[in-house]
């Protein structure tokens, strides 16, 4: 029988750098449902999101949120309903360095 492990990933990345939000494990699967970008700084940033199968180097295509403004006090939250296999990245990006990446999963094992 298979197991859910239900835990956020969370990231603050540093100021214009893609980062990693969540890797999936080998031999595992995850179900992203809700992704949340709260800006905890004072001016609007530009924050990027992409997902890359099979631990791939970044690449246009992976991109499902590229420059969306985020103001502060402004949160912006979507239902995603991304299926991650074995070895897939999230990667995140923040523009200054004040946007936190929260996406709620829940990984099969």
């Amino acid at each position: 029988m298979a197991e859910l492990i239900v835990a956020p990933a969370q990231l603050k990345p540093a100021a214009a750098t893609l980062s990693t939000l969540l890797a999936v494990a080998s031999g595992k699967s995850v179900v992203a449902s809700t992704l949340t970008i709260t800006n905890i700084g004072s001016a609007t940033e530009t924050a990027r999101v992409a997902v890359s199968p099979a631990a791939a180097a970044i690449a246009d295509a992976h991109y499902k949120i590229y420059n969306l403004k985020v103001s502060p006090g402004n949160p912006y939250m979507a239902t995603v309903g991304w299926l991650l296999a074995a070895t897939d990245i999230v990667r995140v990006y923040s523009s200054g360095g004040n946007l936190v990446f929260n996406l709620e999963q829940m990984e099969v094992t």
